[in-house]
């Protein structure tokens, strides 16, 4: 047991040599694969070092020992770097914040290192990292783990811009759990905010690798003041999940105020493609971003993963105020996945006051399921044209194209306003078997576009649908030069339906 308090480490900017500039303010390293660093405690301390040195680290704990950086075979638990804590602290000009690598073991993996804190249980114990990365051609990190089990990442504030830091001019991470099989992670109640130059590097604020019988929470963490300059073309992810556990949860996050993202990329708030079979997302917002160059597609929730069995519940999460601009497509909510075997309840979700531009445009997209229950949502107050005018087709919202026991009932769409040429379905049902749909509301739509249509309930695959007790009015299409600019429910296809 070994605790540094309030210890300061500087390395100088008068230090212009590489060979004598620090690579790492405090490491702990191993004297043998039996003998690791256990219950050390860095807290309160000032750590400084010099960004421009692409191997600088502000807390580095590592899988060697001190005399080589080859690493160790461990071969006891003794040997991990286990139960470590990283609290108060304040670290700033260096390329990465906090790294911890522990032995790339095989299974069960029981000599990866064990529950080591990054932030602790509350504000207080919680790190600050800013001032880092920003040289070319080298990824930077706020903090990065790998090989860990049970690693709790909290309450870190995390910038790569504040305190004098510039935008970053290659791949640039906030936090990163690398490859970690069976293994627990908890990301939780962390801030941060990234910059990045114009490249075509990705952003990812909180990405996880982490894969196979564990539990991955990212909870209450807040996104916001972050900036893509203009003419980048890389990826922009809040959160970003490369792996499958057995369970995921990503509740109460935020991803708010940044309202000059100027990437051609995608922009994601929850990406997960990958098949965990029991994810919850819930209580989760959008508020105030813009994409603000044209290209790829905005995302507030994206699953497509193919699990066998489990269950999906997203429910009670808002995408509010966003501007995309130009031949950009959105999704609220998108779930693309085609497994007929997870059950998916999808309800009390919100997408709203939403610019879209020349691309199309979906409320909550629905994949396959099981049984799936899909309720009490609502769409509103959505426009297209921001840059331009194209193609684009707008959907209220899109349900299944293989899925088993489909209700979708009491969800609401109203003050859409669609100006591209592409059509406006505000229901479109794609296929499926039992799909029944009623008591919805769909009113005070419109079509601005004298090329397009607006449907309100469309159908065009499935067998066995019901559709019934729905309210649909005020469908608007008073430049439309079709035949048939309005049709309230339009059956294009499918076995057994009844309407």
């Amino acid at each position: 047991y070994v605790t540094f308090n309030g210890i300061d480490l500087l390395d100088p900017v008068t230090n212009t040599t590489a060979t004598t500039q620090m690579e790492w303010g405090y490491a702990l390293l191993k004297n043998s694969g039996t003998d690791g660093c256990q219950n050390v405690t860095i807290s309160n301390c000032v750590i400084t070092l010099q960004r421009i040195y692409a191997n600088s680290t502000g807390i580095y704990v590592a899988n060697h020992l001190t005399t080589s950086t080859n690493a160790v075979t461990v071969t006891n638990i003794t040997g991990a770097n286990s139960n470590n804590k990283f609290y108060g602290n304040t670290i700033k000009n260096v390329n990465t914040g906090i790294s911890i690598t522990g032995f790339a073991d095989v299974p069960p993996y029981t000599y990866y290192d064990q529950n080591n804190d990054i932030g602790g249980s509350g504000l207080t114990t919680g790190n600050t990292i800013n001032d880092y990365g920003g040289v070319a051609a080298t990824t930077a990190y706020g903090v990065n783990v790998i090989s860990q089990n049970g690693c709790n990442i909290s309450f870190n504030t995390i910038s790569n811009f504040a305190n004098g830091g510039i935008a970053s001019l290659s791949t640039l991470y906030g936090i990163a759990h690398r490859t970690s099989v069976n293994s627990n992670s908890t990301i939780n109640n962390n801030t941060i905010s990234l910059s990045q130059a114009n490249n075509a590097s990705i952003v990812y604020n909180i990405n996880s690798a982490i894969n196979g019988t564990g539990t991955l929470n990212v909870n209450n963490n807040i996104f916001q003041n972050s900036t893509v300059t203009s003419g980048a073309t890389g990826a922009f992810y809040c959160i970003n999940v490369s792996g499958a556990t057995a369970v995921s949860t990503f509740s109460n996050n935020q991803f708010i105020n940044c309202p000059s993202l100027a990437t051609t990329g995608n922009v994601c708030f929850i990406y997960t493609p990958v098949a965990t079979p029991n994810i919850t997302v819930n209580g989760n917002t959008v508020n105030n971003v813009s994409k603000t160059s044209a290209g790829g597609t905005f995302y507030g929730y994206y699953y497509s993963g193919s699990p066998t069995g489990g269950s999906e519940m997203v429910y009670g999460n808002t995408v509010s105020n966003v501007t995309i601009t130009g031949a950009t497509v959105f999704y609220g909510f998108y779930d693309a996945s085609s497994s007929t075997t997870q059950n998916k309840s999808n309800y009390n979700n919100s997408v709203y006051s939403i610019t879209g531009g020349s691309g199309n445009v979906y409320g909550i997209y629905t994949g396959s399921g099981n049984t799936t229950n899909i309720y009490n949502n609502t769409v509103n107050t959505i426009s297209t044209g921001n840059g331009g005018t194209s193609g684009g087709i707008l959907y209220g919202y899109w349900i299944s194209t293989g899925g088993v026991n489909v209700t979708f009932y009491s969800n609401t769409a109203y003050g859409i306003t669609n100006a591209n040429s592409g059509n406006v379905y505000v229901v479109y049902t794609a296929g499926g078997t039992l799909v029944n749909v009623y008591k919805n509301t769909l009113y005070n739509i419109a079509e601005t576009n004298a090329s397009a249509i607006i449907l309100g309930i469309y159908t065009s695959a499935g067998t066995t649908i019901n559709i019934y007790n729905n309210f649909i009015s005020d469908l608007r299409a008073t430049t439309s030069t079709s035949l048939n600019a309005v049709t309230g429910i339009y059956l294009t296809a499918g076995t057994n339906v009844g309407v």
